[in-house]
């Protein structure tokens, strides 16, 4: 999401807490049916636009590489979100299952993440942010390759600090500080009871960038 006006631009991956983000900045960030935050863009243009009748959805999940002239100019402050991947993930699976009515399991959707996209979820949070990712490469070739995130991000929300990281966003762009809203929460046993041996590796690999950067580990939140 981007602000204008007030020369921000938040980098929220899915369940990095986003809605809640997008509706707590919804008078400052372009694009204000901030409860209808469906994503539902004709990707083959850019700047990407908007389908028919739906012109006033707000992209919240897009990536660094939509920004990359605002990035490069050096006029935005710009802020990444991430999250532990072990329970980033079995978030997502729940959030997949409930609202696209499967019941898939979560090994499966972790391996096989037939309608979320291998390249959407394997994102890591951090490429996410980077304008020299090429894990989309499909939404991506408008774009040259730009610098690494760690040359430009001012920094990350962390989900497991997100309110206290939040108003620290808030006072680097000069906005009044904000309780934060809970929104699509899960109803779930903590996230180490989803997984076995195999599918913590699998993630372990899959992320091991965002570990590596974050310092994640398995079973600390």
């Amino acid at each position: 999401m981007i602000s204008l006006t007030d020369n921000f631009i938040l980098l929220t991956p899915p369940k990095t807490a986003a809605t809640s983000l997008v509706l707590s900045l919804s008078e400052h960030i372009e694009m204000y049916n901030v409860e209808d935050t469906e994503i539902s863009f004709d990707y083959t243009e850019y700047p990407p636009e908007p389908r028919p009748g739906r012109e006033n959805r707000l992209a919240k999940h897009y990536d660094a590489r939509w920004y990359y002239d605002k990035i490069v100019s050096g006029k935005y402050k710009v802020f990444g979100c991430t999250r532990n991947p072990w329970d980033r993930m079995v978030s997502w699976w729940l959030w997949n299952n409930k609202a696209k009515n499967h019941d898939q399991s979560f090994e499966s959707f972790l391996k096989d993440p037939f309608d979320t996209g291998w390249w959407w979820l394997y994102t890591n949070t951090i490429e996410f942010a980077s304008l020299d990712n090429r894990t989309n490469t499909s939404f991506h070739d408008f774009n040259p390759i730009g610098p690494p995130a760690s040359e430009y991000v001012d920094m990350y929300l962390r989900f497991e600090n997100l309110q206290e990281d939040f108003d620290t966003m808030c006072e680097k762009v000069g906005i009044e500080k904000r309780e934060l809203p809970h929104r699509n929460k899960s109803e779930r046993r903590d996230y180490t009871e989803y997984y076995n041996d195999e599918t913590q590796q699998f993630v372990a690999d899959i992320f091991a960038k965002d570990i590596e950067y974050f310092g994640y580990e398995y079973n600390c939140i």
